[in-house]
Parts: structure tokens; C-alpha cells; sequence
């Protein structure tokens, strides 16, 4: 076997090869979209979509689970839910999530991420306008004072330049 091994999350999607593109393209076999075959992208896709699918798949059940005991009651005329129920009527949420190989999970088991952001204005020091002025002024000095050789550091007027952004 020729080539690396491929990572096992590609068990979660078909491969779409085009020609003429360098890489591959891969298609969740959950919700049928298709991205880069980047196996980071995957991973992250697959957590997303298989605790979507989870969620969907709850509701779902609890609809179905709904509707058997209304039925149930229709059809049978009993009021009493608790009738209902010792009446060991079949649980559709009692169900395994089908993929190419079994998985179980449920919403309290799957937690999506979010992140908080950081406000980045309390790290930006701004240079206030005087001090910008005496700046450019000083650097100017330093590139027509100099050709800008390699010994340009032992300029006084970029050594003064750098007191002045980097005092002791």
C-alpha cells in the first residue's frame, strides 16, 4: 500500500476527486455537505453535525413519541396517561443513530463550543498626536542624516529615536 494512510474520519464522508485540482473534496455522509478534504475541517464538521443531528433526532422522537400516545388514547379511548403508559407501548426514542458503524450519543453528552471573544482595545496604546509628530520628524532626520549602511545603528539620531520609543 503505496501513500499515507488516511485519517479514520474519512469513514464519515465520500471522497469527490476533480480533475484537474490539486487535493479532494469530501462530502458528510450525515447532511450531504461538501468542503475541502482538510481532515481539521472534518473533525470540527463532524462534532457539529452529529450533535445537530442528535438534537434533530430527539425532537423528532419525542414528536413520534407524542403522536403514539395521542393515537393510543384515540384509539383505544383511555384518558390516563398512566394507562397509557403500562400499556408498554414501543419507545421510538429507544433508537441507535445508524452511520457506517453504530454511534450513541445524546444532547447532554454532546456540548458545541463557543468562544467568548476578547475586546483587543484595552492592548492598543495609541500614540498621541505630538508624540507621533516627534517621531516622524526624528525618523526623517535618521533617513536623510544617513545613506542607511549597516552601521546606521550607531546614528545619534536613531539612537535618539530609539530612547525615545524604548526610554531606560
Amino acid at each position: 500500500s503505496a501513500g499515507r494512510k488516511k485519517d479514520p474520519i474519512w469513514v464519515y464522508y465520500n471522497e469527490k476527486i476533480e480533475l484537474g485540482k490539486k487535493g479532494s473534496k469530501a462530502i458528510c455522509k450525515l447532511c450531504q455537505k461538501e468542503m475541502q478534504g482538510l481532515v481539521s475541517r472534518m473533525k470540527m464538521h463532524h462534532e457539529v453535525c452529529v450533535a445537530k443531528n442528535e438534537v434533530e433526532k430527539k425532537k423528532d422522537c419525542e414528536q413520534e413519541k407524542d403522536a403514539l400516545d395521542v393515537t393510543a388514547t384515540y384509539n383505544r379511548g383511555i384518558d390516563n396517561k398512566a394507562q397509557i403508559e403500562s400499556q408498554n407501548l414501543p419507545d421510538p426514542c429507544n433508537k441507535r443513530i445508524q452511520c457506517d458503524e453504530d454511534l450513541t450519543a445524546t444532547d447532554t453528552d454532546i456540548k458545541i463550543k463557543k468562544f467568548k471573544t476578547t475586546d483587543i482595545s484595552p492592548f492598543i496604546v495609541k500614540t498621541p498626536t505630538n508624540l507621533k509628530d516627534t517621531l516622524d520628524l526624528q525618523v526623517a532626520k535618521f533617513f536623510f542624516s544617513s545613506n542607511i549602511p549597516f552601521r546606521s545603528v550607531e546614528n545619534p539620531h536613531f539612537l535618539q529615536l530609539m530612547q525615545m520609543l524604548r526610554p531606560c
